[in-house]
């Protein structure tokens, strides 16, 4: 692992997986960024489709419903990440720049035949990829992620604004609907994608 300075909560997690990557580092930073916005991850559910490494460093930070839990969509979403507080009805939906975020070509030629490297390619791609990751640590989000602050909320059955069918896909008497942000929605047309369609707060 390089020598490189990195936060102490992020050399721990790099240690039990026994390398740093800039997938790792992805997962890190999005996680305490989420922990900031949210004051703490206490009551806030995540989901991640992608990068192992990236799903691995949210489970070493995700707090709810329990310690590690982390969600694994079968089907595409139209996100990377997402975390929404239970109580507030809020997500933070997370689209990555993954040109940003993995390693460039040549690099990744040299770390799939890294036991036969000459010292030379060796040097050559630690500093690589200690640029990456220190890049990801250090920068500005918007370099690598776009974020999406939405307001999903469960509306009361007995709201007036309660339909019998979604408007967006016409499902009948769905099992809840959604304003998000304004919009009426079932949970399959919501940002949840059904993955918590009954968590979100009622308004």
């Amino acid at each position: 692992m390089s020598m490189m300075l990195v936060p102490l909560e992020l050399s721990a997690l790099a240690s039990r997986r026994g390398w740093l990557s800039p997938e790792l580092a992805v997962g890190w930073r999005l996680a305490r960024q989420a922990m900031d916005f949210f004051d703490g991850l206490e009551q806030v559910r995540i989901a991640a489709t992608g990068s192992t490494d990236t799903i691995n460093a949210l489970r070493a930070l995700a707090r709810y419903p329990k310690q590690g839990s982390v969600v694994i969509p079968s089907r595409l979403m139209p996100w990377d990440v997402l975390f929404f507080h239970q109580i507030t009805g809020t997500a933070l939906k997370v689209v990555l720049i993954r040109k940003h975020i993995a390693l460039p070509p040549e690099l990744k030629r040299i770390e799939n035949d890294l036991s036969h490297c000459s010292p030379e390619l060796l040097r050559r791609y630690q500093e690589g990829l200690d640029a990456r990751v220190h890049g990801i640590i250090r920068d500005d989000l918007e370099r690598f992620s776009h974020i999406t602050e939405i307001r999903c909320r469960v509306l009361a059955p007995d709201s007036s604004q309660q339909a019998r069918c979604c408007p967006w896909c016409q499902a009948h008497n769905p099992s809840a609907l959604l304003d998000q942000d304004g919009r009426i929605c079932c949970p399959a047309c919501s940002v949840l994608r059904s993955l918590w369609q009954t968590d979100a707060v009622i308004s």
